[in-house]
């Protein structure tokens, strides 16, 4: 492990002097950290977690990789940090192939460096072979919104749980994981995962001035009535969240009929059409932004003066991470939900889609497994083309027959790939052979070289021969083109499914159930609550106490009781 080259103090002096001092509980985490503790820190939005890992990685001055889930969230640290003197890098999916690998091969391992990647770069082989290639190992691993290892590692983002196997490969640095929200349970994954040793979470949860209140309203014309009540008369801008993408561009459209200068921010938009809706906003060309739960982590707008909720979240976890978008300049910020109670049944929805039924188990495992190139019963390996891969039911079902260990993902490969000589190739004699195969290899009729012909004629396996080719290209030797026909690789660890396998995914499923609709229960009793204080309902729940705040709506109404 990587000596400190610095003292924390030191850093936040020289590096980070807008900061006059250390906030509450930030030189903690920072220390622990920098004494080799694989560290959790829960901490409130607002209280400057993300410079926790900003200035350990100024003090260590090695590589630190920051594991982030946006690349929004991305982005916006690249410019919080790039004025720093060492190098600060953003490698994600808006970038085009020569861009990454102009990225990839600058790497430099003597050098500082802070990387930000997705969870699912780290099982991607060209990545992994510019890693050794440059034999870099990060000498900190930072999970940056760390919630998402629990709540979207089962469902949709499995990649989050494959990250003990990138670490067990780097043998194992410095952790520091951090987020804003995690009840006891999200925090046990979480610990169980990245080995946690010490867990920091003495802070306040509740910031007071955000103002809570629940107003309950029955049928979609009483629930648009009540939003444009609202808007009328609420201090902008603020953000307005929905469960899906048509009612926030319904919204969106309401809205501008009104006379309200808003626009609809969704996951299903292109990235760049997102980028300017998102920067608009920023920079307060617009009032009201619709959005689903995809405009979040990361957001810091300081003036945010209202967070509505016109249908009902998951869980408190992420109402309470989305209602923490508002007030970050300390000024009074309206928190306020919109419950109808026919909206839950959108949320059961989610929670069926996403653990099937046994019935439907049984008929995915056929259908899905007996698609691709590769007979399942013929060998060990078996390839899902991309386009069945995204396909929602088809990902979550795969997710869980790995779960019960009856397949393991090798990782996404390629079929056929772009792949150009580049005109000093003479001077790479190691790869030699690789470029005497692509040479010679035949063709797809779109003019992309076929993985397994190159295999064949280097005489070894597609994975091998893929991995040759990524460092062939991080060398410098050849140029990947952007175009590939990809699939998913799954490696077969059960001859045959059984019953008891297929009682195994029920039960893993039913459990998954189980914890979802509590969730959702939680949040509906604190939507219903009449009783007691909102901001101290929410503080129990993720383990604080507090006195009552008297100023969300059900402390108004006992004093006007």
């Amino acid at each position: 492990m990587v000596e400190v080259a610095r003292s924390p103090d030191e850093c936040l002096r020289e590096f980070f002097p807008e900061h006059d001092s250390f906030r509450p509980g930030q030189l903690d985490v920072i220390a622990s950290v920098l004494q080799g503790r694989n560290t959790l820190a829960v901490m409130p939005t607002g209280s400057g977690k993300s410079l926790c890992y900003q200035v350990a990685a100024a003090a260590i001055q090695g590589f630190t990789l920051v594991v982030s889930p946006l690349i929004a969230l991305m982005k916006d640290q690249v410019r919080s940090i790039e004025e720093l003197p060492f190098r600060v890098e953003a490698l994600n999916s808006l970038m085009d192939s020569r861009e990454q690998m102009s990225l990839l091969r600058g790497l430099e391992p003597d050098k500082p460096l802070i990387l930000f990647v997705a969870p699912e770069r780290l099982r991607d082989g060209l990545f992994q072979a510019a890693l050794e290639s440059k034999a870099m190992r990060p000498d900190m691993f930072v999970v940056d919104e760390a919630h998402c290892i629990s709540e979207w590692g089962h469902d949709f983002r499995a990649d989050y749980l494959f990250i003990p196997d990138f670490l067990d490969r780097c043998g194992w640095p410095r952790v520091m994981a951090l987020t804003a929200t995690a009840g006891e349970q999200v925090r046990t994954e979480i610990r169980q995962l990245l080995k946690v040793a010490v867990v920091y979470d003495d802070f306040a949860v509740h910031r007071p001035n955000l103002i809570l209140s629940v107003r309950s309203v029955r049928g979609r014309e009483a629930k648009q009535r009540e939003l444009l009540s609202f808007i009328r008369t609420a201090t902008m801008p603020g953000i307005v969240y929905t469960s899906g993408r048509r009612t926030a561009e319904n919204l969106a459209g309401l809205l501008l009929a009104a006379g309200v200068k808003a626009a609809y921010y969704h996951g299903e938009m292109k990235a760049d059409d997102r980028a300017k809706v998102s920067d608009a906003f920023m920079s307060g060309q617009m009032d009201v932004l619709c959005a689903t739960k995809a405009f979040g982590m990361g957001i810091d707008k300081p003036d945010i003066r209202f967070v509505l909720h016109y249908q009902i979240t998951e869980s408190i976890e992420q109402y309470w991470q989305e209602a923490g978008r508002g007030g970050r300049d300390g000024q009074d910020c309206q928190c306020v939900q919109l419950y109808d109670p026919s909206d839950i049944r959108i949320q059961k929805r989610f929670i069926a889609q996403s653990y099937p039924q046994p019935s439907a188990v049984k008929k995915a495992y056929g259908d899905t497994l007996s698609l691709g190139p590769l007979p399942w019963g013929g060998g060990d390996e078996r390839d899902i083309p991309m386009q069945l891969f995204y396909n929602d039911n088809a990902a979550i079902l795969l997710k869980r027959f790995e779960d019960v260990g009856l397949i393991t993902r090798v990782g996404e490969v390629m079929t056929a790939v772009s792949v150009d000589l580049v005109d000093h190739h003479a001077r790479h004699e190691s790869f030699a052979n690789i470029i005497a195969a692509v040479d010679s290899a035949s063709s797809t009729t779109d003019g992309l070289k076929r993985l397994p012909d190159i295999a064949s004629r280097l005489g070894v396996s597609d994975e091998e021969a893929l991995a040759t080719l990524y460092r062939a290209a991080v060398e410098g030797a050849i140029d990947l083109g952007s175009r590939a026909d990809r699939i998913i690789r799954y490696r077969r660890l059960k001859p045959d499914i059984t019953e008891a396998d297929l009682e195994a995914i029920e039960e893993n499923m039913a459990g998954r159930r189980v914890y979802k609709k509590q969730r959702l229960d939680e949040l509906v009793a604190y939507l219903e609550n009449t009783t007691k204080c909102r901001a101290r309902w929410i503080s129990e729940y993720l383990g604080k106490t507090m006195d009552d705040c008297g100023r969300c709506d059900v402390c108004r109404a006992r004093v006007f009781d």
